[in-house]
């Protein structure tokens, strides 16, 4: 039986962006067409293959979590290393965006943190009081060297 939409819709483009974008990054073949083909190829099979379809669907959270951590850790890379590997300031916007996100991450995963850092005899709340607080320190020192340029390093 030919799986419905949504069930063969998702595994294709999945397995499509993944094909295509590997074969562009490995450039085995210089014709883009080509690399299209060839992606379309194993997207259709992959999708119109049950037992395919059902592990995209059980690796997929997985994947989409390991895909935004690349993607967060290419932001960062480039916004903010950018700058400072070209001989220019930091780019200390990014790096308030980023210690808020680090707040608001500790701030959603505390059972998470708890969980890791127990067998610590650390409680997880003491370690978030504590990065939370080195945090807004360096936000505050953050804000400090935008409004100062020649005072902070």
């Amino acid at each position: 039986m030919f799986p419905t939409i949504p069930e063969f819709f998702i595994p294709f483009i999945f397995v499509l962006a993944v094909v295509y974008g590997s074969l562009q990054v490995a450039g085995i073949f210089k014709n883009k067409a080509v690399n299209l083909i060839i992606a379309i190829v194993f997207a259709f099979f992959a999708a119109s293959t049950g037992f395919v379809s059902e592990f995209i669907y059980s690796i997929f959270p997985y994947a989409v979590l390991l895909f935004i951590i690349f993607f967060f850790l290419a932001l960062v890379k480039k916004s903010i290393l950018g700058r400072v590997g070209k001989g220019g300031p930091p780019d200390w916007t990014m790096w308030i965006v980023l210690a808020v996100l680090i707040l608001l991450l500790l701030a959603a995963g505390q059972e998470f943190i708890n969980d890791i850092i127990s067998p610590l005899g650390i409680s997880g709340e003491s370690l978030l009081w504590i990065v939370g607080f080195i945090v807004i320190i360096g936000i505050f020192y953050m804000a400090y060297a935008m409004a100062h340029p020649k005072a902070a390093p």
